[in-house]
């Protein structure tokens, strides 16, 4: 639902608190550029449903909050899929995706972040409690522009250590500069890499500071980044096999191509995300070739023995649906999510290629093997990287959803654009939805029409 620049004061945000009570149907709630302060902060976070709820995604960006407002909320995201009922404080909603862009939330609000994302709890009076909640369920924090700072930044970097749920973080235009680039380079720098170059250390506590963090997608743009961030950036991409993609646009000592050192750090930093990208498509291969082998087995009377659908997604963002160890994967999906981790062409070529070297064959001795659904959101992909997709999906019948939400127009200079419309963003078909919703592609009939058969088919098996 969108209701941004609504004029919206708080005592209409505590109207809506009453409504997300009993929510069971709304998934995302636009609130930004209204006139909302802690008080309607406040009053929301009281009123999000529980993790039963249906809102996944709050957009709260462009208002009045301060630490206070954030912290009310972030107290409500903690993760408890073991929750203790004796446990203090209502229990956690349903939000994955939360964002506070453009709010004065100072570098303040950097411990109640980082007291949610370590699960010490997230009010301004407990966030030093050790105790208090399991981490925050968030995969997603927006804090665009939010005056968090260098200190900010560091503070930040140091829960991202050990929460292992948050997999894509907006700190832009923040003034971190290459203090906090260097605090997050350090932060997300796995134990056994630390270990092979001599970096670990142990905390006060005899703990390792090697960091557990799954996140894919950082988002540092001007942030007044220079050449000993960006070096200290390099080095974080040799090591860190998680983050697909990282933004540094607007920081503009980067940009200085005669700068050798830094022209070079940038380099590395490309290098490594292409490295982990490819990586990620081998993961979800062989997420395939498990499952397939799972469901053959189950065909020949065998028990299966298959991958752990939650574990498949929180290390490659892929997943069986309905899958687990008792439950072979037969007739279920298997789901490769992709979404902003930047594979352009060359990943969607990459990709493609994996997929059409799957079994064709829908069925393996009387047994429905998994359909396959691709998530390439946001990924940067182009005509070319569609039109090999497009003969994906009319070669690799298993193929059955195809999403390429928020990509690069794929037909430069389309007569259908509206005046004044964004040719940035595109989309195919209508399996898919970009904000312009022009459909300019080549590849988008082709998509749509291959799709629609390959549902039909499966559908009749």
């Amino acid at each position: 639902m969108f209701l941004s620049e609504n004029g919206i004061t708080d005592a209409g945000a505590a109207a809506l608190a009453g409504v997300l009570q009993s929510n069971t149907s709304l998934r995302s709630l636009d609130l930004q550029d209204n006139e909302l302060t802690d008080v309607g902060a406040v009053a929301i976070a009281k009123g999000l449903a529980g993790p039963e709820g249906a809102l996944k995604t709050l957009q709260l960006g462009y208002n009045d909050l301060s630490a206070e407002g954030a912290a009310a909320l972030l107290a409500r995201c903690h993760h408890s899929p073991n929750s203790n009922p004796g446990d203090a404080g209502p229990s956690p909603c349903s939000l994955t995706s939360l964002d506070l862009q453009f709010n004065g939330l100072g570098p303040g609000v950097a411990e109640v972040v980082a007291a949610a994302l370590c699960g010490r709890g997230a009010s301004l009076a407990d966030s030093n409690n050790s105790n208090a909640r399991p981490p925050a369920g968030l995969t997603t924090l927006g804090l665009l522009q939010t005056g968090l700072g260098s200190s900010g930044a560091a503070v930040i970097a140091e829960a991202l250590r050990t929460n292992t749920v948050l997999r894509s973080l907006d700190l832009g235009n923040n003034e971190i500069g290459d203090e906090g680039a260097a605090a997050l380079a350090l932060a997300l720098q796995p134990q056994a890499q630390q270990e092979a170059v001599g970096l670990a250390t142990a905390a006060d506590d005899g703990s390792s500071n090697s960091s557990k963090s799954a996140l894919a997608h950082l988002f540092l743009f001007d942030n007044g980044i220079e050449g000993a961030g960006a070096a200290t950036l390099a080095s974080l991409l040799t090591l860190n096999e998680q983050l697909t993609f990282l933004d540094l646009e607007e920081n503009d000592a980067l940009d200085d191509e005669d700068n050798s050192e830094v022209t070079a750090s940038m380099a590395l930093i490309d290098a490594g995300l292409q490295r982990n990208r490819k990586a990620k498509i081998s993961r979800a291969a062989k997420t395939i070739v498990d499952t397939d082998a799972a469901a053959t087995q189950f065909a020949a009377g065998a028990e299966p023995e298959i991958i752990d659908s939650s574990a498949a997604a929180e290390s490659t963002a892929t997943a069986v649906v309905g899958a687990s160890a008792v439950e072979p994967p037969c007739g279920k999906a298997i789901i490769l999510n992709f979404e902003g981790d930047g594979l352009g062409d060359e990943g969607a070529l990459l990709l493609s290629d994996v997929l059409l070297e799957v079994p064709k064959s829908s069925t393996v001795a009387g047994v429905l093997l998994p359909a396959i659904e691709v998530f390439l959101d946001d990924c940067g992909v182009t005509e070319a990287g569609a039109l090999r997709l497009a003969e994906c999906c009319e070669t690799q019948p298993r193929l059955t959803q195809l999403s390429l939400k928020f990509n690069p127009v794929f037909k430069q200079g389309a007569a259908n654009f509206e005046e004044g419309e964004d040719e940035d963003e595109g989309d195919v078909g209508d399996i898919v939805s970009g904000d312009n919703g022009a459909n300019t592609s080549s590849a988008a009939e082709r998509i749509d029409n291959a799709l629609a058969k390959n549902r039909e088919a499966r559908s009749r098996e």
